[in-house]
């Protein structure tokens, strides 16, 4: 038998020695992209391992547990209000109504946080790779830096109080979506930047919705530079993505991403359907000036945090002006840009609230400043990292001065995010030192869940109780509903001006017109308001702050004290 040539086996060899080498590559680029992820993944934990229920974590899972479970708790008011995030609810019901809801809770902000980091490792690698470069080890370093940064940017900027790392609730998932699209934008991608922010929008519709006008903003900017471009009779640039396919993916990604959006836009839309005016009117002015104004009213922000938003937005400016320049970077800072155009609006908006303020509640309870509040961080956070890695290749002249700069620059965010991890574990859940869940700040922790605990143990389970104002998580440890919680407001307007009549009923004195000057407990109006209220929001039990009885002596000398530890005690009205 004729041997085969040298030729022919060396030529068989190199072919196989270049699909083991692509194979390799694919395996150690997918290696790379779990580790990245995995890093990632438990950094955003470091930061949003609170104790369960966190802030909102209470809010959301009730009443997913209740949308499926309809029996459970039906008697309480929040319980029984509309939905305004229908997706989250109907996925997250089943599993909330068959497992413990801390459980849940879990589960949710491991899988938020992963999908957290999935998008965040797609910004910065969109952003942070150059040829080759992006495709070792070290880069993923400088991934896993630049999502460092975010959460630490992300957590302490905000100007409108806008979290992005943290519990279990719908807008987590929808600011996954928002970090997706964000890097499919940044690589001129817009098909599957509007099919990701339908998701988001879909999942919650405020962050979604926000995500998606950014999109647009830069959008409509690249096709009016395209325009431009043609009518000069100008070629599009080599690394710019265009042609027919470009314009079919994002028309297609357009109509699937509306048809995501519709999913969470409509039946949120719907709360409103047929709401006296008057009646929508005065919700509207409930939520921007007495409950959320902290969110909506640029007056009432924290000083501080504005401070720290604006210098968020310099820092921004001042790394994409030193940084390398490159179409890539120039749609990132567009999402940006748009999004502090968003908070422009609102601040106009607000600003004109003097005259109109009917018309200016009805916009600002839309939440324009949160967009900026999650962008601004994310872009400075990359931007900063790219001028880290980028800074001295970028100059031909790779001056001494400018080295140092980026190597002091490099030293001095390390020690910062190093100190931030550090930091993290003061608030980890720990089974030897409990530490108290952000939920129940504003009550007594230790004795308010012993005394949930023995409610939900001693107490018939259709029981309705008057609980402080302070109460935010009742339901979440009780399983029994309860009048009213200043925390739980509902979302459709009508249901929030009676909310608002509850707690006025619950909490204000006589001759108070506005939720100003409330008291922490119900029993501090006395025994006859106690029994009015009781029979009109037909309410059996009553839970009352030690503080109370002991500054007024007996307040309910005629109800049954049926519990009481070292905060509060427990009392049966009827």
């Amino acid at each position: 038998m004729p041997m085969p040539s040298t030729e022919l086996t060396d030529g068989l060899s190199s072919v196989g020695d270049e699909a083991s080498v692509h194979r390799g590559g694919r395996v150690a680029a997918v290696v790379r992209w779990l580790f990245e992820v995995a890093v990632i993944t438990a950094l955003f934990a470091a930061a949003g391992s609170w104790p369960v229920p966190d802030t909102n974590e209470a809010h959301y899972l009730t009443k997913a547990r209740q949308a499926a479970d309809p029996a459970w708790c039906a008697d309480d008011f929040f319980l029984s209000t509309g939905d305004a995030h229908v997706v989250f609810f109907r996925v997250v019901g089943p599993l909330a109504a068959m497992r413990p809801l801390d459980e849940v809770a879990w589960i949710g902000r491991i899988a938020g946080w992963l999908l957290l980091a999935i998008g965040m490792r797609q910004v910065a690698a969109t952003i942070l790779d150059r040829g080759q470069v992006g495709s070792c080890w070290r880069g993923s370093l400088w991934h896993v830096l630049a999502a460092a940064v975010f959460s630490l940017l992300v957590r302490v900027t905000p100007a409108s109080g806008e979290w992005v790392i943290g519990g279990f609730e719908s807008k987590v998932f929808a600011w996954a979506g928002v970090l997706v699209a964000t890097a499919a934008v940044a690589a001129g991608r817009f098909g599957w930047a509007w099919f990701a922010c339908g998701a988001a929008t879909a999942v919650h519709p405020v962050v979604g919705g926000w995500g998606c006008a950014a999109v647009a903003c830069v959008a409509l900017w690249r096709l009016f530079v395209g325009v431009g471009r043609g009518i000069r009779g100008e070629p599009p640039p080599a690394d710019e993505p265009g042609g027919t396919g470009q314009l079919v993916g994002g028309l297609v990604g357009l109509i699937a991403g509306a048809a995501l959006a519709a999913v969470g836009v409509v039946p949120a839309l719907l709360l409103g359907k047929g709401v006296d005016p008057a009646v929508a009117a005065e919700a509207a002015r409930i939520q921007v000036v007495e409950r959320l104004p902290h969110h909506l009213l640029p007056e009432r922000f924290q000083q501080m945090h504005v401070v720290a938003h604006l210098l968020a937005v310099g820092l921004l400016l001042v790394s994409w002006a030193a940084g390398r320049p490159s179409r890539r970077t120039g749609r990132l800072v567009g999402m940006a840009m748009a999004s502090l155009a968003i908070s422009a609006t609102g601040l106009v908006i607000a600003a004109c609230r003097p005259f109109e303020p009917a018309v200016a509640d009805q916009l600002l309870r839309f939440y324009w400043f949160r967009a900026a509040d999650g962008l601004v961080p994310l872009v400075a956070a990359v931007l900063v990292v790219d001028w880290l890695r980028w800074g001295p290749e970028s100059d031909e002249a790779r001056s001494p001065q400018r080295t140092a700069a980026v190597a002091t620059a490099a030293v001095l965010l390390l020690v910062v995010v190093a100190w931030d991890l550090a930091m993290q574990p003061g608030h980890w859940p720990r089974g030897e030192e409990p530490v108290e869940c952000r939920a129940d700040r504003h009550v007594e922790a230790a004795a308010w869940q012993d005394v949930c605990g023995w409610i939900a143990e001693n107490t018939p389970d259709d029981a309705v109780f008057l609980t402080p104002r302070g109460a935010a998580t009742f339901t979440w440890w009780t399983s029994r509903a309860e009048v009213v919680s200043w925390k739980n407001m509902p979302q459709d307007p009508e249901s929030v001006v009676a909310w608002r009549e509850r707690i006025f009923d619950l909490f204000s004195p006589e001759g108070n017109a506005s939720l100003k000057g409330l008291e922490r407990s119900t029993a501090a109006l006395g025994e006859q308001r106690v029994r009015e209220v009781a029979e009109r929001y037909g309410a059996d039990h009553i839970v009352v702050p030690q503080k109370v009885i002991e500054s007024l002596g007996e307040p309910l000398p005629n109800a049954e004290k049926l519990h009481a530890n070292d905060g509060y005690a427990v009392y049966r009205l009827r």
